[in-house]
């Protein structure tokens, strides 16, 4: 049982002596401990202030890690946050570059669709307009060649309707052309446009004349050597007929021998002045064997561009519709190598 220090013991019955050191069974008297005693308290107590001190700098030292500790942590925890917002304006940055390199991709495929679409509508309005330029002038072609083969009445508006038709269409691809450019393939699309309107015009205006002739070519028959079958009437149609034409052609050469060409139907019409003595003479001769005529054979209207057929050259016999010619095949060749070109770089 462990004494207390400071304090004396019970006393006790034993014969031996205590731990005081006295005899026992001696009561009331204080006793001072025995020298192995005192080293034991005095070996216990340095142990517990030991334990103590020892006590004490734990807790001094872990008061004082306390302070490192969160300054660590904080230090940890702002680099954990540079690290994660470095990462996130990496991740951000790389979406946005992935972002503007799939727009970019996106753009350039849809660029380039768009210039491939651009390209094939400008490469059917070519192809649309030179077929327009081509179908007028066929169709104003064959007007002529069917009034040389002294086609009917209804062939012939036939004929001009498809002229009007082809004309038409040659307008509309026209528009198209002037809309999608370039400036050179529509400079080029409007010279074919205005020559081969032009030329498509002379034909119109020369088909009836060249009727017209024809009609008057057969009632003559061109040949003189009448037969004796034929009817008194036929051989006076005959002759009259080939008197006009005698006289349209005197007309013809006397105007021609002037050395430039000049029209004159202004004067047919009221005989102004200022007209050549040769082509004055001639003029009248042409009327006067109108006169003769019956109308039943010429009516008025076919005698007028019997006339002005002979007062001028024909529409396709003149100067200007050379020109439409030369100029027209030049501004189609112009055209196809401006088509080609922007085709080319489209």
């Amino acid at each position: 049982m462990a004494t207390i220090v400071g304090k004396p013991a019970a006393p006790t019955s034993s014969p031996h002596a205590t731990a005081w050191g006295g005899r026992g069974g001696e009561t009331g008297q204080r006793r001072h401990p025995s020298p192995i005693c005192s080293a034991i308290s005095l070996r216990h107590d340095c142990l517990m202030d030991l334990e103590g001190i020892g006590a004490l700098a734990a807790a001094g030292v872990a008061a004082a890690t306390v302070p490192v500790t969160i300054i660590a942590s904080r230090w940890q925890l702002r680099a954990a946050l540079r690290n994660a917002e470095e990462t996130g304006r990496a991740g951000v940055a790389q979406a946005e570059a992935t972002y503007r390199a799939a727009l970019d991709t996106v753009r350039a495929e849809a660029s380039a669709a768009h210039r491939q679409w651009i390209r094939g509508v400008r490469r059917d309005a070519y192809a649309s307009f030179l077929l327009a330029v081509n179908q007028l002038d066929a169709a104003s072609d064959r007007l002529l060649t069917a009034t040389e083969d002294q086609a009917d009445e209804e062939a012939l508006k036939a004929h001009l309707a498809e002229i009007e038709s082809a004309s038409a269409a040659l307008r509309a691809a026209y528009v198209v052309i002037d809309l999608e450019g370039p400036e050179a393939v529509v400079d080029s699309a409007q010279r074919a446009q205005k020559h081969v309107q032009q030329i498509a015009h002379s034909r119109k205006m020369q088909a009836p004349m060249d009727r017209t002739l024809g009609k008057l070519m057969r009632l003559t028959n061109v040949s003189t050597n009448f037969s004796s079958t034929e009817s008194i009437e036929d051989n006076t149609t005959k002759m009259l007929a080939s008197r006009v034409l005698r006289e349209l052609v005197r007309l013809r050469r006397a105007i021609m021998d002037q050395g430039t060409e000049v029209d004159y139907r202004s004067w047919f019409e009221d005989e102004g002045n200022g007209v050549p003595a040769e082509v004055l003479a001639a003029a009248r001769a042409v009327r006067e064997a109108f006169d003769y005529i019956p109308e039943s054979l010429l009516d008025p209207a076919e005698r007028d561009r019997l006339a002005h057929m002979h007062l001028r050259l024909p529409p396709t016999e003149r100067p200007e519709f050379e020109h439409a010619m030369t100029q027209l095949a030049q501004a189609h060749a112009d055209f196809v190598r401006a088509a080609r070109i922007e085709l080319d770089t489209a």
